[in-house]
């Protein structure tokens, strides 16, 4: 998924700069203000979609004459589906769009506060890779599994293969991949196999899905010429 802080980030500035306050009941902010930062209004209108799925009430669209999105594929493709391999077409329809709707589009602001505080949410939210029980910080390495807590250390081996795992859930990520990913140079070879399996025992253990102590946590890991993470 897309990360969509400089988005979010973007609505925050706008709101500051209008000069409200948690107790300004509405505010309506034309789009071309996100246009002048450097976002396009479909990017908006995307971001504020996703607000109000989130929560109904805080924040709404209003499009002044005009279907608000007569094609549902002119939604960037990160946020619903589309485009992945039609980038140029995305790029056209979405020029298209912002010429056809300049200056006919509004936010509205129907609470300020708590506007913010799911802001906030939707960036943290951001920073996390999640799978059933398991939520991994891809900034930090924290990564909780039921009441197991860890830090796996950035740029380590264990979080980079971790990591790679939890980026393609249910999806083999065979030797050949995970070689290149920790920059083995003998590809393939049973030697670099065992370390693999090392590094996944380890992950393992750190997760108290193996070891001593007792409550382990479910074993979500699979092998086949290769590994992956189950989620689901």
């Amino acid at each position: 998924m897309k990360n969509i802080e400089k988005e979010i980030n973007t609505i925050s500035v706008i709101i500051d700069s209008l000069g409200l306050n948690p107790h300004n009941e509405k505010v309506i902010i034309p789009h071309s203000n996100f246009i002048q930062k450097g976002v396009p209004v479909i990017e908006a209108i995307a971001i504020i979609k996703r607000i109000e799925n989130e929560k109904e009430g805080i924040i709404k669209t209003i499009e002044h004459g005009r279907p608000l999105l007569p094609n549902k594929n002119l939604v960037p493709h990160s946020f619903i589906g589309g485009y992945e391999e039609d980038m140029d077409n995305y790029q056209r329809d979405l020029e298209k769009y912002e010429r056809i709707h300049k200056d006919s589009i509004e936010v509205v602001v129907a609470d300020v506060k708590n506007l913010k505080k799911l802001l906030d949410n939707l960036i943290e939210r951001q920073n996390y890779l999640v799978c059933k029980d398991i939520k991994f910080n891809i900034k930090t390495g924290y990564t909780v599994y039921g009441k197991t807590k860890v830090i796996f250390k950035p740029c380590d081996i264990h979080y980079k293969l971790f990591k790679a795992l939890l980026e393609k859930p249910n999806e083999i990520i065979n030797y050949d991949e995970i070689n290149k990913l920790l920059d083995r140079k003998n590809k393939s070879s049973k030697n670099d196999r065992e370390y693999i399996s090392t590094i996944i025992k380890n992950i393992k253990t750190k997760l108290n899905i193996i070891g001593k102590n007792e409550n382990k946590n479910k074993d979500i890991f699979k092998a086949a010429n290769g590994y992956m993470i189950k989620c689901g």
